[in-house]
């Protein structure tokens, strides 16, 4: 789950509450590109154990980089 821009966070299913699960299960279903990738950002930072953002006029992707994604890059 990720934490309205914060790290990825791993919680066990039976810690969360079934209505709050569903919610959760809902809203991934009906997800655009910009929370995927923000998502799998969240992944490679928490697997990686280092910062993952974009840098650059081109906004390049790379570990230790400054900004978090833009919304909408493609």
């Amino acid at each position: 789950m990720l934490d309205h821009g914060g790290p990825a966070a791993r919680r066990p299913k039976d810690q969360i509450e079934e209505k709050q699960w569903s919610k959760w299960l809902k809203a991934w279903h009906q997800r655009d590109q910009d929370v995927v990738e923000l998502t799998a950002d969240a992944i490679a930072e928490r697997v990686m154990g280092v910062p993952y953002g974009y840098q650059g006029p081109c906004w390049v992707q790379s570990f230790d980089a400054a900004h978090a994604r833009p919304m909408g890059l493609r």
